[in-house]
């Protein structure tokens, strides 16, 4: 598996979609070696539960490596001049690394249309191996912007053995540039359902808990949804709006929250440990997603779920296709701050209206969402290509 996000540490929360998966696909039997960058808090070669973990140190001294994790590397690349610099030496070192790791494995799936798809691309070709690429938003996006690169990432879609994304979306861009592959397929990660689940404990707290996971990006909305704190502060004065993690807007969305003078309801926890991250799930009553473009695709929308939250959601992209407005979410169109301020306070006035959302989420989670669904589908895959390549080989 090659990334340019995977978890540090345990309990870290970089790339962990991809992390569940790898795990839950070494406790199936398959072994699992990843590429993934280094970071200066990171050893250069680790196991974790079971997987192979390969980090490529891309400039030195490592302290100042700049382009992964904390925020994205879009956002790095936009806002640091070192980062740019440093580009070059991590497509190189990240290439040089993953085809070595590449020559002991069967398979290699690449994440993200760029750089894992192309870089896993490339490698299938010089080692005659089956190749999956993986879409996700940001990397086909930005390969939209630019003609060359849009090329590029579309040779190698086509000549992939098998695509997947976890949107409807990225195949629809893809076709804009001419991505014909008929073997692709839709697969929503997941979540591990015995991690995220229903607290059983009915905790009295002082105040109602609203909960925001993600990092401070446009494309997530924060900015939203400090602006709806105040309408919904004005029905339901004794609640708590939690947002986690950090990033490059982190700092205007603090000024923003001080400005409309509702810091003493605002809590800004970091980045925080897996384990504090589970337990801020069991305590909210609400969680919320306000991304301008996407939610369906956010992994914390199926955490969410699986831990039996009431959602608020805009009503953007794919979102309809996956859950169902008044059943198991509450949606509002993104911009309305009464709508989406309305939808919160509805829950956090509506006992039962929470219990009944909660319950549906976990339900439509178990029944179509689980990261055991999601390991089946690429078990499926790989049994495929490899009968596939094997009989290839066989050929007179």
């Amino acid at each position: 598996m090659l990334t340019t996000s995977f978890p540090r540490f345990k309990g870290d929360y970089a790339g962990n979609f991809i992390y569940e998966l790898a795990k839950n696909l070494v406790r199936r039997g398959v072994e699992v070696s990843v590429v993934a960058p280094h970071h200066h808090e990171t050893k250069g070669y680790e196991m974790m539960d079971g997987i192979k973990v390969h980090r490529f140190q891309y400039f030195y001294p490592k302290k100042f490596q700049r382009i992964a994790y904390d925020g994205g590397i879009p956002s790095k690349l936009k806002g640091s001049l070192v980062a740019k610099l440093q580009l070059p030496f991590f497509l190189i070192s990240f290439f040089i690394k993953s085809l070595d790791v590449a020559r002991s494995c069967d398979i290699i799936h690449g994440f993200w249309a760029i750089p894992g798809g192309v870089i896993s691309g490339i490698i299938s070709q010089l080692l005659n191996k089956p190749n999956v690429i993986t879409m996700y938003g940001s990397g086909m996006r930005i390969g939209a912007r630019y003609q060359l690169l849009s090329k590029i990432i579309i040779y190698f879609l086509n000549s992939a053995d098998y695509v997947t994304s976890d949107m409807e979306e990225m195949f629809n861009i893809a076709k804009e540039f001419g991505f014909d592959n008929k073997n692709s397929e839709i697969i929503i990660t997941g979540v591990d359902t015995d991690i995220f689940k229903p607290s059983n404990n009915s905790e009295n707290k002082e105040r109602k808990i609203v909960l925001m996971v993600g990092s401070f990006r446009k494309i997530k909305g924060h900015d939203f949804v400090v602006r709806c704190i105040p309408r919904v502060l004005k029905e339901c004065p004794n609640t708590q709006f939690i947002f986690t993690s950090d990033g490059p807007q982190l700092e205007d969305i603090k000024k923003r929250v001080e400005k409309l003078n509702v810091s003493e309801n605002v809590v800004f926890t970091g980045i925080i440990p897996r384990d504090e991250l589970i337990r801020l799930y069991k305590k909210a009553d609400v969680f919320l997603l306000a991304s301008p473009h996407q939610n369906a695709s956010d992994t914390s929308l199926y955490e969410a779920f699986s831990a039996g939250k009431a959602v608020v959601a805009t009503d953007v992209g794919e979102i309809r296709n996956v859950a169902a407005d008044g059943e198991n979410i509450l949606l509002a169109p993104y911009g309305d701050i009464e709508a989406y301020s309305n939808q919160i306070v509805r829950i956090l006035k509506d006992d039962h209206l929470k219990e009944k959302l909660g319950l549906n989420a976990r339900k439509l989670v178990l029944k179509k969402y689980s990261i055991d669904a999601a390991v089946n589908s690429y078990l499926t895959i790989y049994r495929k290509l490899l009968s596939k390549w094997h009989c290839k080989k066989n050929e007179p």
